[in-house]
């Protein structure tokens, strides 16, 4: 289905039919689509399509991060090139340019696609996050139009991540050691060090094995993902952000495997996220459980289900699901008060309507994962069909009323504004809140996704 909206899974067979790509003639004889009832997707696609052609005429040229006083930042040309969110902006576009073919739109996905060719130059900004920067960029562009440019930029980058295995631990490695460079963490070797994120990088090596038809890209990503399921998840179905293993001998240290209980840490009162700056033991074991992450555990878990059909992948995501949905206040008022990243905070009524808690960029992250993750649980042939629907039916409501919640009260349609989201809390300092570029990705790819425009980017 490369480079097209249809129906069905890519590369995971065994998971059955999902339709997530629905043309615009059909998606209104879904049940899901009563008339009336969701005018407001409607709504919200053509007021997206609006502002981002206007914000695209005025960042011609750039690959912005964030936006300040409304205005994008471009880190383009300099030494920021390398950081991972840097293909946020081209995946846009391409979603973009799918639902509209409107030439601007292809002009500014080619044009941040080539200017990456510079972090495949530089050994200091591959990282782990080679698929977050060259699926929604390289990639995309091979599925839209077969370019062979794109096809090479992304295998080189699928190479680059395949060899950051380290098969001693099956795991990626994910920082790159002390060195001038923008992916790296200061006074710590990190041979032995594994991210969360790492698990939505897979998806270029699923995506590399297919090309080539050389199984050894599958297994690698197999392999990483299997163990983010045993390590990564916490008994209580949260996620550490970081976990280390030995890198000669593959043991993973963590201090408080065996504790019942895990301090969340950033849950409570003066909560400083620079003691969890670095890699210490303390992040280790009483790994904050970051609702971001959280949101970025639930998403690849289930993209690797797509992509495999794999068991264990669907059972980790719905229990990363089931924690972080335990998390978001009933009430719909504050959908990202769970940003705070403890169980519950989103309980206590003295913050329940502070906005400035929220980090909209877990919320919309969670909320396009669990549209994923419903179509996926709704034909799973391992459950009973009365449950595969009320699990499927959960998980849609939930990211609906997400999605909703937002497009009402959150988002900014505001063409002379370049951001749609400003509250996602800084990864620097959890108190302030900024727009991170990869929250509108992830808010538009959930508007598509309901709404059957969708390039299945991942």
């Amino acid at each position: 289905m490369h480079g097209k909206t249809g129906n069905g899974l890519r590369g995971g067979a065994k998971a059955g039919s999902v339709e997530i790509g629905r043309s615009e003639k059909t998606k209104l004889k879904n049940k899901d689509y009563r008339m009336g009832e969701f005018d407001w997707l409607e709504e919200a696609a053509e007021k997206i399509r609006d502002k981002e052609y206007e914000v695209a005429k005025r960042n011609k040229g750039k690959i912005p991060h964030s936006a300040e006083h409304g205005i994008f930042d471009d880190c383009s040309g300099t030494e920021k090139i390398g950081t991972r969110t840097n293909g946020f902006y081209g995946g846009i576009q391409w979603q973009l340019y799918n639902a509209t073919r409107e030439p601007l739109f292809l002009e500014n996905a080619l044009s941040i696609e080539k200017k990456l060719d510079a972090v495949l130059m530089d050994s200091q900004a591959m990282d782990d996050s080679s698929g977050i920067l060259f699926m929604p960029t390289a990639v995309a562009d091979f599925h839209m139009t077969g370019s062979r440019p794109a096809r090479n930029r992304a295998l080189l980058a699928a190479n680059n991540l395949a060899g950051r295995f380290n098969p001693n631990g099956n795991f990626i490695r994910a920082f790159n050691d002390p060195d001038a460079g923008e992916n790296t963490r200061p006074k710590e070797n990190c041979a032995g060090t594994s991210h969360v994120r790492t698990l939505m990088s897979l998806p270029l090596l699923y995506w590399a094995s297919e090309v080539t038809k050389d199984p050894r890209f599958r297994a690698i990503a197999v392999k990483h993902g299997l163990m983010a399921a045993r390590h990564f998840i916490q008994k209580d179905g949260s996620v550490r952000s970081i976990v280390r293993f030995d890198p000669e001998t593959g043991e993973w240290i963590d201090p408080n495997e065996n504790e019942d209980v895990v301090d969340h840490g950033c849950g409570k009162a003066g909560y400083d996220a620079s003691e969890h700056a670095d890699l210490t033991k303390k992040t280790v074991g009483n790994c904050a459980c970051i609702s971001r992450q959280q949101a970025v555990a639930l998403y690849g878990f289930t993209i690797s289900f797509f992509h495999t059909g794999e068991a264990d992948f669907l059972k980790a995501a719905e229990k990363t699901a089931a924690f972080l949905l335990s998390c978001v206040p009933g009430d719909d008022q504050n959908p990202g008060q769970f940003a705070h990243d403890h169980a519950g905070a989103a309980d206590d009524a003295s913050t329940a309507d502070d906005a400035s808690t929220a980090d909209d960029a877990a919320s919309v992250i969670a909320a396009s994962g669990l549209i994923l993750l419903a179509g996926l649980v709704g034909n799973d042939q391992s459950l009973l069909p009365p449950v595969a629907a009320a699990l499927s039916a959960g998980y849609r409501t939930s990211a609906l009323q997400l999605i909703q919640t937002y497009t009402e009260k959150r988002v900014c349609f505001d063409a002379e504004r370049d951001e749609l989201l400003d509250h996602c809390m800084s990864e620097g300092n959890r108190k302030k809140a900024s727009s991170l570029i990869y929250a509108d990705y992830f808010y538009i790819e959930a508007i598509w996704r309901l709404t059957g425009r969708e390039l299945l980017i991942w």
